[in-house]
């Protein structure tokens, strides 16, 4: 699962549920989301952050 950051916000939907990444935020995705989010040029895969650039869990 690669780490991406997000440049604008992002709705990453599947069928049942939908979830919400805001712009500015670097998070561990699925390969999918990851996919998607780069495709649309709303997201950029990088490198593991450092536990201070980290959101926690839930933000």
């Amino acid at each position: 699962m690669p780490w991406v950051r997000f440049t604008k916000d992002f709705d990453w939907r599947q069928p049942g549920f939908t979830v919400a990444f805001k712009a500015g935020t670097t998070k561990l995705v699925t390969r999918d989301a990851a996919a998607k989010a780069v495709a649309t040029g709303r997201g950029e895969i990088v490198r593991r952050p450092n536990d201070a650039e980290r959101v926690p869990y839930g933000s």
